[in-house]
């Protein structure tokens, strides 16, 4: 039998968030006001933006109580809407494997990363 589950991601750790833009390549900066200058759209309270290569709009990460959300100001011509959706799904995707990856790491566990055709997989080992 199969069934269907949603699961909703909570950003709670910045520097995880940090990780994950880098390891996908992805610019993280707290200084917004260097993507102002720049043209680029940037919410109001954005405390960081989250640029990507090849996709013109950028994210900004806002403070929303003790969890961070992810925010994009899409409209007008030439915006990859279905690039930035892709991102962002990457963005969290990547986000939950670096803090399961932080939190094996505070526990003296083993992990073994694999990339699967539907996404990633990880194998936690204790010692």
């Amino acid at each position: 039998m199969s069934h269907i589950s949603k699961i909703e991601l909570l950003i709670k750790d910045a520097e995880v968030l940090k990780k994950a833009c880098l390891h996908l390549d992805m610019q993280y900066s707290a200084d917004t006001e260097k993507f102002r200058r720049r043209g680029c759209e940037v919410e109001d309270r954005a405390l960081a933006v989250i640029a990507i290569l090849g996709v013109k709009p950028v994210i900004s990460v806002l403070a929303e109580g003790e969890v961070f959300a992810l925010r994009s100001l899409v409209y007008g011509h030439g915006t990859d809407l279905e690039g930035m959706t892709e991102a962002v799904g990457q963005i969290k995707q990547r986000y939950a494997v670096e803090h399961v990856l932080a939190e094996a790491r505070n526990k003296r566990m083993r992990v073994q990363e694999t990339v699967t055709e539907t996404g990633i997989r990880l194998v936690l080992t204790a010692y």
